[in-house]
Parts: structure tokens; C-alpha cells; sequence
């Protein structure tokens, strides 16, 4: 007999891109990144403030698109474009 065993694993990462309206103070993209990093659940966050854009890396179901919308606005930025990819 032959057995074919498949591990599937429930633990994948996301990886969202957001991209949002100019930042002028880069103190806001500094404490963005610095709140994410925080979160349980976040693997990792970064910040490119040339571009207002926003890397966080987190552990599937333990983000929302709301919240992560919310972080955003609670720092001005009220004009959020997110994007998602699987990881792993």
C-alpha cells in the first residue's frame, strides 16, 4: 500500500502593501510603522516615506482591512490604498 500524506498549514503570512496620500510629517510614518510592529500577530512592518508607502507582514486572520484602515486614519491618513499577497 501506498499513502500519500498531505501537511497543509494554517499558519500563512500576508503581506499588505499600502500606499497613501503624501505624508507630511515623517513622525506619522515613524509611529505607523512603530504601532504595526506592536501587534500581536505582526511579523514585520516598514515604511518608504519618499513614497507613503507601507509594508506590513502579519499572520493570516489576525488583521483586518478595517483595522488596518483604522491605524491609518487615527494618524491622518484618511486616503489608504491596500493591497494583499499570500506569503509561504
Amino acid at each position: 500500500m501506498i499513502f500519500n500524506i498531505a501537511a497543509t498549514s494554517t499558519n500563512k503570512n500576508i503581506e499588505v502593501t499600502v500606499k497613501t496620500q503624501k505624508i507630511d510629517n515623517p513622525n506619522v510614518a515613524i509611529k505607523l510603522v512603530e504601532e504595526f510592529n506592536r501587534m500581536g500577530g505582526v511579523v514585520h512592518a516598514e515604511s518608504a516615506y519618499a513614497t507613503s508607502t507601507f509594508m506590513i507582514i502579519y499572520k493570516s486572520n489576525s488583521l483586518t482591512h478595517k483595522t488596518i484602515e483604522g491605524i491609518f486614519s487615527k494618524w491622518g491618513c484618511e486616503q489608504v490604498n491596500i493591497s494583499y499577497a499570500l506569503l509561504n
